[in-house]
């Protein structure tokens, strides 16, 4: 007989979307910060495994079952000891701001819940959910100096010379 245990037990077997994170401000090519900066996290989905809205379906002990998991909460971990808690904001509104330079393990786990339906039935909730952890990425924290030089700018590009007229 299927029941809502056994469909909650496929869910949790599900290859949940391991959540990447990004970053603002942004380096090149790297997720960067600097001491100090209040930095934004947001969430960035992968190619693989099942992402939160996706509808999967199943076929569970001769019915056809489709499953479609929402993300409930993320937990950013910050990689210096700091965490976010538990929050709804996937999109940016998360900030941290880091006291020391150094390259940081960061990462923003999910905890996914889920809804069912059966034979093309009304969805229903799944009970329980799972909490996925999300992929570790480097931060690398560095450390801004301002210099006073007595020469002048030779070219634009010189630091400090933005607006530069020649």
């Amino acid at each position: 007989m299927l029941t809502a245990a056994v469909v909650a037990r496929e869910f949790r077997r599900l290859p949940f979307a391991r959540a990447g994170v990004a970053t603002r401000p942004t380096g090149r090519g790297e997720l960067a910060t600097l001491v100090n900066l209040p930095t934004s996290f947001r969430v960035v989905w992968p190619g693989a495994g099942v992402q939160p809205g996706e509808v999967v379906s199943r076929t569970l002990l001769g019915h056809r079952v489709r499953l479609r998991p929402s993300a409930t909460w993320f937990a950013y971990v910050f990689g210096d000891g700091g965490s976010s808690g538990r929050t709804v904001d996937g999109a940016g509104g998360v900030v941290h701001a880091y006291a020391a330079t150094g390259t940081r393990a960061v990462r923003v786990d999910t905890r996914y819940a889920g809804r069912f339906s059966v034979d093309g039935g009304t969805w229903q909730p799944v009970p329980g959910g799972v909490t996925v952890q999300g992929s570790v990425a480097a931060l690398h924290v560095y450390q801004a100096r301002s210099v006073l030089v007595d020469e002048p700018c030779r070219r634009a590009s010189d630091v400090g010379c933005a607006g530069w007229s020649g």
